[in-house]
């Protein structure tokens, strides 16, 4: 059998947005948080907002626990509650 994905939690969503904005490639990014290369392209693909081409961890981890897994619609999320005090 296949190996069993897991989907990314809010630390590791904050750590790749903290290396990408460093600047570190996606090698270095995939082996600090023990993850397969092409998570950043595509954590970052599928997150980044489109208007700004900016990664938002919080906004990204509150989409993945909107979206049931079989439904890839583009989830409305608060950008209120995701502001840190």
């Amino acid at each position: 059998m296949g190996k069993r994905y897991e989907h990314l939690g809010i630390e590791e969503r904050e750590a790749i947005g903290q290396m990408h904005w460093q600047g570190m490639s996606k090698t270095t990014i995939a082996k600090a948080i023990g993850r397969q290369a092409g998570i950043k392209s595509r954590e970052l693909m599928r997150n980044a907002s489109e208007q700004y081409k900016r990664y938002k961890p919080c906004q990204a981890q509150k989409r993945a626990e909107y979206l049931p897994p079989w439904n890839r619609k583009p989830a409305r999320v608060d950008k209120m509650s995701c502001q840190r005090p």
